[in-house]
């Protein structure tokens, strides 16, 4: 049915898509129709060992160090991320590796055999499948095929809901959780949090990075609920220091019984504590082997203060949060004294707060959209940025914006950057040659 997998990926985004419009979303998510797809595909994840993620902030990196830290220890690990920044598979690999196009293909027509077997009143339109969960049911079924001995999978929206929380995970992973989808996920922190908290399961130990204390005492209160022990990292590791580079960063972490030094290939303080708790994590379901720290050191992701050209020095980062704009920043501005910021924002976000961060701060930045798979108002956001900056332009083509942003530089600073995975995903396409994209080191 298939030819390329990009048909594949085209033909699930037929399907209900809440990444597209989140309105409401979460009164339509219902864990019975993905469980029903597993019991059709023979319960793909059954008996495997499996690492759950949820948070607002950091879910990938700290998936990307988990998968890269199991491989490194021997592993064939299956890593589940969303969303992605120039290719689908990159939601679906072996520790950051795309498997072979054949086996996505071979996955797909399963699903589509599948769907055309189920007659079920309670299955079919408006309440089929949606498009998260069909990607949900599709990596499952790729990790089967090839092999894979550990999957880590990472929620897409909130965690009670969401089509990955049909697992029994060794492991509940929750990092930083900050307001975000208020429409869909609750008003307050402790209402996101309640949401993120679903993802834990009885007896299976949970292990959280630092959060306010809103959050923290949802995710206890939770815990001790379900008898599932909790450890939280800056309790354990209290000292988490970095000295970061654009290319990577020199880590250190203390505790009461041990400190530990390592290196890893994503740059940014909020790395390492990604790092930490994935080091958390896998110290205590898998080992505390060094052989973590050389997964650690190969881990990548894209769009994750990454820089994708010298000449001229162009970094993109998916932040598009207040927090993460921030700590992103913090970072760019300790390593360079200006640059040229190039921000795109969809709807929905907490445009203000950014733009109260970067505006100020910035003499050149340029509004642009950040694509067309989601609403975005480009105009808006420069009404919005120019409260704080006049001088604030706008090139809503991605194009203009990078041209008229190399112009600024003028070869002597950097280019960032940010506002959301869309918008890194509209410039790195246009910068990074399509071969490296689609990553040369495809498994075979």
């Amino acid at each position: 049915m298939f030819q390329t997998v990009d048909q594949l990926f085209s033909y699930l985004e037929t399907f209900t898509n809440f990444e597209k419009d989140r309105i409401s979303a979460l009164r339509h998510e219902r864990l019975d129709r993905m469980r029903l797809l597993l019991a059709h595909a023979g319960m793909p994840h059954e008996g495997k060992k499996i690492i759950h993620i949820a948070g607002s902030k950091g879910k990938g990196s700290t998936a990307a160090f988990i998968g890269s830290g199991l491989s490194a220890l021997g592993y064939k690990t299956g890593n589940y991320l969303s969303p992605h920044i120039s290719n689908y598979r990159e939601r679906i690999t072996c520790n950051g590796n795309f498997f072979p196009e054949e086996s996505y293909l071979r996955a797909g027509k399963t699903i589509t055999d599948l769907l055309d077997s189920i007659d079920d009143p309670e299955f079919q339109a408006p309440f089929g499948p949606t498009a998260f969960e069909l990607l949900t049911l599709l990596a499952l079924l790729v990790f089967r095929q090839e092999g894979c001995d550990r999957f880590v999978l990472e929620t897409g929206l909130g965690g009670r809901l969401d089509a990955t929380n049909v697992v029994t995970p060794i492991a509940s992973v929750i990092t930083p959780i900050e307001m975000e989808h208020a429409d869909v996920l609750g008003d307050t922190i402790e209402k996101i949090a309640g949401e993120k908290a679903g993802i834990i399961k009885p007896g299976v130990p949970v292990f959280s990075s630092r959060q306010e204390n809103a959050a923290l005492e949802v995710l206890r209160k939770r815990a001790k609920e379900l008898g599932s022990r909790f450890y939280y990292l800056p309790e354990i590791y209290p000292v988490v220091r970095s000295r970061c580079s654009l290319y990577g960063s020199e880590v250190e972490i203390e505790g009461a019984e041990e400190k530990k030094h390592f290196s890893i290939a994503m740059t940014g303080d909020f790395q390492a504590e990604n790092a930490a708790l994935a080091y958390l994590v896998l110290r205590t379901v898998e080992t505390d082997s060094e052989a973590l720290f050389s997964g650690f050191a190969s881990a990548t992701l894209p769009g994750r203060i990454e820089t994708i050209s010298s000449d001229p020095l162009i970094i993109v980062d998916a932040a598009h949060t207040e927090s993460s704009v921030r700590r992103v920043i913090a970072n760019f501005r300790n390593m360079f004294d200006d640059g040229v910021i190039i921000f795109g924002s969809i709807s929905g976000k907490r445009s203000d707060a950014m733009a109260a961060l970067i505006a100020p701060n910035f003499h050149d930045i340029i509004i642009s959209r950040p694509g067309t798979f989601k609403k975005s108002d480009p105009k808006a956001l420069l009404e919005i940025f120019r409260r704080f900056n006049k001088d604030v332009i706008l090139q809503e083509d991605p194009t203009q914006a990078l041209e008229t942003a190399k112009k600024l530089a003028d070869g002597k600073r950097p280019i960032l950057v940010l506002g959301s995975f869309y918008m890194a995903g509209e410039i790195r396409s246009r910068v990074v040659h399509k071969s490296t994209q689609e990553k040369v080191n495809v498994l075979r």
